[in-house]
């Protein structure tokens, strides 16, 4: 199956690199590229990407702030970030705001594919580049985590399971044929969520997942006290 692949960046050696490189392998094509945040809004709705590359430094809006906005546009799109900054907070910043993955500038064609494809599978992809622990990524402040655990131990385990897929960037299909639920189910379990937790949006969803150390456990597994 191929993969189709949106490129958001203002370096036009990128995106031709990407595009091109990307015609020479079996299961990934760019259907669209953008310059900046607002070419990437007008034209998302309509390209619906499987993943979406962006940068995170962009000419007219930081790419971490324009994220949500984007994955509204298209839910079903994964987001591999392409930086040059290893800073926990503006990588945790990115993964809340819906990313699935981070590559530097500086990583080779064949890892940046390998991190695409990943993150179309619904995995966190972290380039070994970055001075980064997959730990320390997911780890927040010992507040924001107490107060973020406190209010996922009054989920139920489903509530809790749905959740973990959710904030990975899975579709409410994928999490229904995950779990064997109806797609009906999965978008009673998401807005039962948003409305417990007083969330309104998935990335808020993300964020929680986050602070709470959930997204370190597996979906399904109980989440240590």
């Amino acid at each position: 199956m191929t993969i189709h692949v949106m490129v958001v960046d203002d370096h036009a050696l990128i995106r031709d690199g990407l595009r091109i490189g990307c015609e020479h392998e079996g299961d990934l094509k760019v259907v669209a590229e953008a310059v900046d945040a607002q070419s990437a809004l007008n034209a998302i709705a309509e390209v619906q990407p499987d993943v979406l590359v962006l940068d995170l430094r962009l000419p007219d809006r930081d790419g971490v702030d324009a994220l949500p906005e984007l994955l509204n546009l298209s839910p079903a799109t994964r987001t591999l970030v392409v930086t040059a900054d290893d800073d926990l907070d503006v990588l945790r910043d990115a993964l809340a705001a819906g990313a699935g993955g981070f590559v530097t500038k500086f990583a080779g064609f064949k890892e940046i594919c390998t991190a695409i494809r990943m993150v179309a599978q619904g995995n966190l992809y972290l380039n070994a580049t970055l001075d980064v622990h997959p730990g320390e990524l997911l780890r927040s402040t010992s507040t924001e985590c107490s107060t973020a655990k406190a209010k996922i131990a009054g989920l139920s385990d489903r509530e809790q399971e749905v959740l973990n897929w959710l904030a990975r960037g899975m579709t409410n299909q994928e999490v229904a044929d995950e779990i064997f639920l109806s797609v009906k189910s999965i978008e009673t379990y998401r807005y039962r969520l948003q409305k417990k937790l007083g969330l309104k949006s998935r990335a808020e969803l993300t964020q929680l997942a986050v602070e709470s150390g959930l997204l370190a456990t597996a979906p399904g597994e109980s989440q240590p006290s």
